[in-house]
């Protein structure tokens, strides 16, 4: 519950029409790539202000961005890297497990109490499947009695990626879990299809093969995830 929800819960008969949402309380501002990232800012007593990159972690993150409605972080950004906001530094040494639905429920130093410049303005790359465009079913090209040789093209791409690689999902009825293989990419050879090979197959079994793309930005190490294309 949200620091504004536990002061009107006493005097509210509805207090959820009381309570701003989640999505008015924090915002992602001078995203450089797209609107799932920038520099992530909050809203306190009316005034907009930033967060301190002490201690702050994916976890930290991963609150913000799902309470922007996103389904998870990708990644957090430290040190001003989306810009050097203004006004306040509303939140310090913020400590969120990464289970709490508001980043007022996870433990910081109070509200305004720092020892932070706004260049350590704190930011986040939050997951969306609106990026990055579904790829086609892979084909078929080649087989053996253990391995399957697949090909498949390369969606439309977000611009200023640094990398790409594309994630092989693969089983059977049978599977408990899927086995995985994953391709790198190029960005500098333009190719437009990419292959590979499944090895180590059971004969005459059926297998159910999906392919996804996967991006990364600069600052980093995290790669955003598209969605599975349909089956082979």
């Amino acid at each position: 519950m949200s620091w504004k929800c536990r002061l009107l819960a006493a005097v509210c008969l509805a207090v959820n029409l009381c309570c701003l949402h989640a999505q008015e309380d924090v915002r992602l501002v001078n995203g450089t790539f797209g609107p799932h990232m920038g520099r992530v800012e909050v809203l306190y007593n009316g005034t907009w202000g930033t967060i301190c990159d002490d201690f702050w972690s994916f976890s930290d993150a991963r609150v913000a961005c799902r309470m922007m409605g996103f389904s998870d972080a990708v990644c957090s950004i430290p040190r001003a890297r989306f810009g050097e906001g203004a006004g306040p530094i509303w939140m310090d040494n913020l400590r969120c497990s990464g289970r709490e639905t508001s980043l007022e429920d996870c433990p910081f130093n109070g509200w305004g109490i720092n020892s932070c410049n706004h260049n350590e303005d704190a930011g986040a790359i939050c997951a969306t499947d609106d990026i990055l465009e579904t790829p086609e079913p892979p084909m078929l090209v080649g087989s053996t009695t253990s391995s399957l040789s697949l090909q498949w093209k390369v969606p439309p791409l977000p611009d200023n990626i640094t990398a790409l690689r594309f994630r092989v999902q693969y089983e059977t009825d049978e599977s408990i879990f899927p086995r995985i293989a994953i391709v790198t990419a190029s960005l500098n050879d333009n190719r437009t299809t990419y292959n590979t090979t499944i090895r180590r197959l059971v004969r005459d079994t059926e297998y159910t093969v999906q392919v996804r793309a996967e991006v990364r930005y600069p600052f980093c190490f995290s790669y955003l995830p598209g969605n599975y294309s349909e089956s082979l």
